[in-house]
């Protein structure tokens, strides 16, 4: 298999990225990648980012909104913007998300998968979520610090290692708790992605449906439902799309045997990451994908054109 996508393959595709500096440096790195479209947001930078600088999240999140606006703006649909929204809010911060999805002109909206510690099954972004779907735009999900980073921190002593497995595990908690909290049902036209192949859902679903199974049987369907025990995890694995950035090949082959070939979609969180980390290592472990070229395809490009409705 060839580690690298085929020079066959020329059409121009999608990628997810990172809002910094100096665009024009970043269009010239889409040009020799053959990246059309980049979606900018503002990953799990944000929240941290308005904490330091001593403002409240809703004036965090409408200077962040105005200044990714400003800054996309004079490259033609080459750079999409994903809307900050101040989600811990709820209610509260959905006019601010109106005016990003609106009159800023964004096509995502970018979310973290806890705020708090509370993470995205609670009914206060539920709106959130009841407004993507009315305007049919993506919510994107970045890992975060997980609940009790700094007790994580301690007993491992090693930052770096919490950080890179804590994330995807945190990915993973929130998806699990989204389901099990109904909010896939409640929204069934809800289209959704998270970085990292959603976590270690796509290996895990199968541990979830072994203990819905036991709880159903040793407890009843009432005893189940109340510890949570509600769903069946696997019924979800096609409700939701999952990126490839930073996931070897055989990961890789999972998911497209778990969440499907048409929910995956190429992600290099450049510029955080490199080019020649981020966006190569995706091609070519997409490259060594053991699946034909037009499923390589559609991952590369269709699924992440019709994700961001282009």
């Amino acid at each position: 298999m060839s580690t690298a996508i085929p020079t066959t393959c020329r059409r121009r595709c999608s990628s997810l990225a990172h809002p910094l500096d100096r665009l024009d440096e970043q269009q010239k790195v889409l040009d020799a990648e053959e990246i059309e479209t980049a979606l900018l947001t503002y990953s799990m930078l944000l929240e941290p980012a308005i904490a330091a600088a001593g403002l409240s999240r809703a004036e965090g999140v409408r200077i962040a909104n105005n200044e990714l606006a400003a800054a996309v703006r004079g490259f033609s649909g080459r750079f999409l913007g994903a809307a900050a929204v101040d989600a811990a809010a709820g209610e509260a911060g959905i006019p601010e998300l109106e005016r990003a999805l609106g009159t800023l002109g964004f096509r995502a909206v970018h979310l973290v998968t806890n705020y708090d510690g509370v993470f995205l099954d609670d009914q206060r972004y539920w709106p959130i979520y009841q407004l993507a779907q009315q305007r049919d735009v993506p919510v994107v999900v970045h890992p975060t610090a997980p609940k009790g980073w700094p007790a994580l921190q301690a007993a491992m002593e090693s930052d770096w290692i919490a950080a890179e497995l804590g994330s995807p595990l945190d990915t993973t908690l929130s998806i699990a708790r989204m389901i099990m909290g109904g909010v896939f049902d409640e929204f069934p036209r809800l289209k959704i992605a998270f970085c990292h192949l959603g976590g270690f859902m796509p290996m895990l679903a199968g541990r979830l449906d072994t203990n819905f199974a036991m709880y159903h049987e040793v407890l009843g369907p009432e005893g189940a439902a109340a510890l949570g025990v509600t769903r069946r995890a696997s019924d979800y694995l096609g409700r939701y799309y999952v990126d490839i950035h930073s996931m070897d090949t055989p990961a890789i082959e999972c998911a497209l045997k778990t969440v499907g070939p048409d929910k995956i979609v190429f992600g290099s969180d450049f510029p955080y990451n490199p080019p020649t980390v981020g966006i190569r290592y995706a091609k070519q472990r997409l490259a060594a994908l053991d699946a034909p070229r037009a499923v390589k395809e559609r991952i590369m490009c269709d699924n992440g054109q019709g994700l961001l409705g282009l």
